[in-house]
């Protein structure tokens, strides 16, 4: 190693102890330099081989994967490669960060927003390129997990540029992205829309303003459409994630959606609307649900099942 373990824990906890200012700066000013740090760091991490007996292990994962985090909110467009390879490498074992306790402040929660929301739409991609497809499920995970009560009015705001920047993901497809990766990242960013609905849900009528404006975007962002568009680029993934996804969907709106939102005569229609919605969607793709094999012949159809799909929106619209 080029340097000491002594040296690697020492600062690795000074950059942990110090994370909210370390953020707040690199909004503002960039230092290539930084991400020769954190390689130093992952060397230390990734490649001691007695990591595993070390007491802080814990530790040392939740802290180095929470401060690259951070810094791909803000690193130059420079540092890119190696910053999410850095990230990459460090995946298999991200999932102690998830089970952590978590503790942060309303400034630092709000900080990570904004920086999310730049990120996704960056002012000059020179500067800030924008992530791949992998990136937004990355920033979400940060977002929704180290959240804040009183930053919860930003979620909408952050989810509406996540679903839009995943769309202009899937209209200019890198070719060099598999169609795997693709869909799973979709599925983690829904899996964190429905984590978030979860949370809004149970903190109550105090929530209920941000609950309504996320299922509003979610609509207003044709997140069904998105669906449609990228189950069919991996087949292998189709059937289990649709399975979820009604599922999902389904039961759960019916009891996210606010009864002053929809009105008590439509409060328990929403799942079979929804469901119905996906149907629709998935046929004027050219796919089916039901076992149907034969896809020219429904592809036939596209064009009736898209004319369906507009009319059964307008009770919603």
């Amino acid at each position: 190693m080029m340097v000491s373990r002594q040296d690697s824990s020492t600062l690795l906890k000074l950059l942990w102890d110090d994370r909210t200012n370390f953020l707040k700066a690199f909004t503002f000013t960039s230092s290539p330099g930084t991400c020769g740090v954190f390689f130093l760091l992952w060397q230390w991490i990734y490649l001691e081989k007695d990591l595993g007996e070390h007491s802080d292990r814990n530790f040392l994962i939740i802290s180095l994967n929470e401060l690259i985090w951070r810094y791909i909110l803000v690193h130059t467009t420079e540092q890119n490669v190696p910053m999410v390879q850095i990230n990459n490498s460090l995946s298999p074992i991200s999932s102690v960060w998830d089970k952590g306790r978590k503790t942060i402040s309303l400034e630092d929660s709000q900080t990570i927003f904004k920086a999310c929301s730049v990120r996704l739409a960056p002012s000059d991609p020179s500067v800030h390129t924008p992530l791949g497809p992998s990136g937004v499920p990355l920033l979400f995970r940060l977002v929704v997990q180290a959240l804040h009560p009183g930053a919860v009015d930003l979620l909408p705001m952050v989810f509406r540029q996540s679903v839009d920047y995943m769309w202009g993901t899937v209209r200019v497809r890198d070719p060099e992205a598999p169609d795997e990766m693709l869909v799973d990242c979709f599925r983690i960013l829904f899996d964190h829309y429905v984590m978030v609905s979860d949370y809004l849900h149970r903190r109550g009528i105090s929530a209920q303003p941000v609950l309504e404006q996320l299922i509003i975007v979610m609509i207003e962002s044709d997140l069904f459409d998105l669906v449609g568009t990228v189950l069919p680029l991996c087949d292998r993934a189709v059937k289990s994630f649709l399975r979820n996804f009604r599922t999902i969907v389904g039961y759960g709106q019916q009891r996210y959606i606010p009864r002053e939102y929809l009105g008590e005569h439509c409060r328990y229609y929403i799942r079979d609307w929804f469901k119905f919605k996906c149907q629709l969607v998935l046929l004027s793709c050219g796919m089916s649900i039901s076992g149907v094999d034969d896809l020219a012949k429904l592809k036939a159809y596209n064009p009736h099942y898209r004319w369906c799909d507009g009319v059964w929106e307008k009770p919603c619209t």
